[in-house]
């Protein structure tokens, strides 16, 4: 969802200003040890990716040489496990500022540089918190009783891998969606986060870690379904884009989900089948696109309501002839995915909504950000 902000920052990120990006050294609890300014890098945003927010290559300058993490224990060291709060804005004529939160990460590499201009320090693999949930495995299985409600489910697969983790709301949303009794980690190297995330996935939400480092869970929306956030193009009266693409690409697009419930206490699967069934949709599966439909399977899945609701969820993602587009922009940092933006272009015949599925935030003042979208056109 779009970061708000107020007027006054929209009106200068359209033209020239100063460009403000600072970096927050915290401990987990986000008391601020010391505040950075990179003077390059970039933030990946990614709807689909199981580490939602990663930065990479983060350049920072050590004006008086404190900074270095030349031992273990030192404030930038990848081993103490400190993280790094990343904001984007812009500073107004009166010298006042205001930012955007792009992430709180944790970092895997470190590392110093020296050339005849000085001292740079770089932080590599920087990761959302997801990746802390993921690395601490399981150190005692999770047992789920029976008609156990899907958001208490996932918390608790959570919070015995990170006690401490924060819930955007103080808790998951009410999903109404319940589940059956079964056990998490009780096999092999099992990663949590993989399993709340699937858990999620299965019943039509999408898990992940917001902006300001706290635990989210939505509703999978189809295209058609997000609220225009922006709109850019030849009438709306806002020149951002840089530059525009267009690309047709069916080759991750189905007309039909099959759901497979396959616990072990079934006597026989439940099967949720949805279907393109709008005979006016280039997709119909019963026209000349053909029948493509995609399987998946759960445990999960034990009533036939159950199926049919997931196979109907999961089509969202896949329904429609995909028209996808790639741009440029002048950054805007309030910008996420799941946010709808209205594009128009008449050369490209482009003019509709688009969800946002993937952002690259620079942090080098000057430089672009790039963006894709997808829409589901399920009408022609």
């Amino acid at each position: 969802m779009a970061y708000p902000v107020s007027a006054d920052f929209r009106t200068y990120i359209e033209g020239t200003h100063e460009v403000t990006v600072v970096a927050q050294v915290c401990d987990v609890s986000g008391n601020i040890l010391a505040t950075l300014k990179p003077i390059d890098g970039s933030v990946s945003v990614d709807i689909d990716r199981a580490v939602r927010r990663e930065a990479g290559d983060l350049q920072l300058i050590d004006p008086d040489g404190t900074l270095r993490p030349l031992n273990v224990d030192d404030l930038l060291s990848p081993l103490n496990g400190y993280e790094l709060r990343l904001y984007r804005g812009v500073t107004f004529l009166d010298g006042t500022s205001e930012v955007v939160p792009l992430g709180v990460f944790n970092w895997a590499l470190a590392s110093i540089s020296e050339t005849n201009t000085g001292i740079t320090l770089s932080l590599g693999q920087l990761q959302d918190r997801s990746i802390r949930v993921s690395r601490a495995r399981y150190t005692t299985p999770v047992n789920v009783t029976v008609n156990s409600t899907l958001e208490s489910v996932i918390e608790l697969i959570l919070e015995q891998a990170w006690p401490d983790i924060q819930f955007a709301g103080g808790a998951l949303p009410d999903t109404g969606k319940t589940i059956p009794a079964c056990a998490f980690g009780v096999e092999g190297d099992s990663d949590p986060w993989e399993d709340a995330r699937k858990l999620a996935d299965d019943q039509g939400f999408r898990l992940y870690f917001d902006a300001l480092g706290l635990c989210a869970m939505s509703l999978i929306l189809g295209a058609d379904e997000v609220s225009a956030v922006a709109s850019y193009g030849e009438n709306y009266g806002t020149f951002m884009l840089t530059s525009l693409n267009k690309t047709w690409d069916t080759s991750d697009t189905f007309n039909g989900v099959i759901a497979v419930g396959e616990g072990s206490g079934l006597p026989v699967p439940f099967r949720g089948i949805a279907w393109d069934d709008d005979e006016n949709s280039p997709t119909y599966y019963l026209g000349s696109f053909g029948k493509r439909p995609r399987y998946f399977s759960t445990p999960l899945l034990y009533t036939q309501a159950a199926a049919d609701d997931a196979a109907s969820k999961q089509l969202k993602k896949t329904l429609g002839l995909t028209e996808k587009v790639t741009w440029s922009q002048l950054v805007d940092p309030s910008l996420d995915v799941d946010d709808g933006i209205n594009l128009q272009d008449s050369e490209l015949g482009i003019d509709r909504l688009y969800r946002i599925d993937r952002l690259t935030i620079p942090l080098a003042a000057g430089s672009e950000m790039s963006a894709e979208a997808r829409t589901r056109r399920v009408t022609s």
